[in-house]
């Protein structure tokens, strides 16, 4: 189940047309362990045939990742229509969805059903008090851009409690670095009665994009708290120099490493690692924005990340001004390049891109 669970009860559905005898000693075994493909782990039940369209184990809250279903003996068989796993988990990690945007496939019907009212995190607020909502439409979405790729562990989405939270049931939550739904799938959501907020791991899915995706036709999607856990990273400073000297020189460099150093000390700070970095940064300005050419090889994603971080975004071209002066910026070492796009009264924003830069706006 991509990470461990504290599992309640397990509901297994056997075939009812036939065969049912076939199933009669099959025992449910649940743990973290692969040794023998986690059929060595923990037994929580032994199926018993009965007239029952269903079985259900109670697992007194075992805990486990791995969820089997092992028949011992030779040349037996084993059919299951469907297993259901009711559990909860301990999330853990940096919850990042405040600093991501969010977006969804139809427009709200008020700014308090805005897509932002989804992780809009208060805690002295109840999370269910404000939801974003898409309208009735075929296979609505919500997305929440992270605006940086991370490692993703798990992710918690509460529902609307009021009314309607059934409607949430089959809904898909997707991760990854595409920008729409096809992204890989880390949980199904199964709603359940009296319980209002879903907790999955998704083991470690790197992505930017989160996705709610709800398969079906003429469906509403309510959430009222969407929560995403990543991996914690140490924490990264950037600092910025503008100076007269020539930052190029060696020995300037290490003498504002060593200087830094002592600061840090002296403020009794000790784990730390401090590093040189050149971007190889070249600035054109026009009248309205500031232009930097950042030399190096990076995907799209990061490409958009790092200007966000480091300036105000990527580059975007319109007028022949503004082209002509990137045109000169990047010069004749660079063949091709991403130039931004306008899109009805939107400021859709693309980078210049080629095989050794990209380019940043400020």
């Amino acid at each position: 189940m991509r990470g461990p669970y504290n599992i309640s009860y397990i509901e297994v559905i056997p075939r009812s047309d036939c065969c049912i005898y076939d199933q009669q000693g099959a025992e449910i075994l649940i743990g973290n362990s692969l040794e023998n493909n986690g059929n060595n782990n923990p037994r929580c039940g032994v199926i018993t045939v009965i007239n029952e369209i269903k079985y259900v184990f109670n697992c007194d809250q075992m805990e486990g990742r791995y969820v089997n279903v092992f028949i011992r003996g030779v040349g037996r068989r084993l059919q299951l229509c469907e297993v259901k796993v009711y559990a909860t988990t301990t999330l853990t990690g940096t919850n990042v969805a405040p600093r991501g945007v969010a977006t969804q496939s139809g427009r709200p019907a008020s700014a308090a059903t805005a897509p932002q009212m989804a992780i809009d995190e208060d805690s002295g607020k109840d999370p269910q008090s404000t939801c974003a909502s898409v309208p009735l439409q075929d296979n609505p979405w919500w997305q929440l851009d992270l605006r940086s790729i991370y490692k993703i562990t798990a992710v918690s989405v509460t529902s609307i409690s009021d009314c309607c939270s059934e409607e949430l049931d089959g809904a898909e939550i997707r991760i990854g670095l595409k920008n729409d739904t096809s992204n890989q799938r880390c949980a199904i959501i199964s709603i359940a009665t009296g319980q209002s907020k879903y907790n999955y791991q998704c083991g470690i899915m790197e992505g930017r994009f989160v996705h709610v995706v709800l398969p079906g036709l003429q469906k509403n999607l309510t959430l009222c708290e969407v929560q995403v856990y990543v991996l914690d990273s140490k924490k990264r400073s950037v600092l910025k120099i503008r100076t007269d000297f020539d930052m190029s020189d060696p020995v300037i460099q290490q003498q504002i490493l060593k200087q830094l150093e002592t600061n840090m000390k002296s403020k009794r700070i000790s784990d730390f690692k401090i590093s040189w970095r050149t971007s190889g940064r070249v600035s054109r300005k026009t009248k309205d924005n500031i232009y930097h050419l950042i030399n190096g090889s990076l995907i799209w994603y990061e490409a958009q990340s790092f200007c966000r971080v480091e300036c105000t975004n990527l580059a975007t071209v319109n007028n022949m001004d503004c082209n002509n002066m990137l045109v000169n910026t990047l010069g004749s070492h660079v063949t091709y390049s991403w130039i931004g796009l306008w899109a009805g009264g939107t400021h859709r924003q693309c980078m210049v891109r080629t095989d050794v830069s990209h380019g940043c706006v400020e």
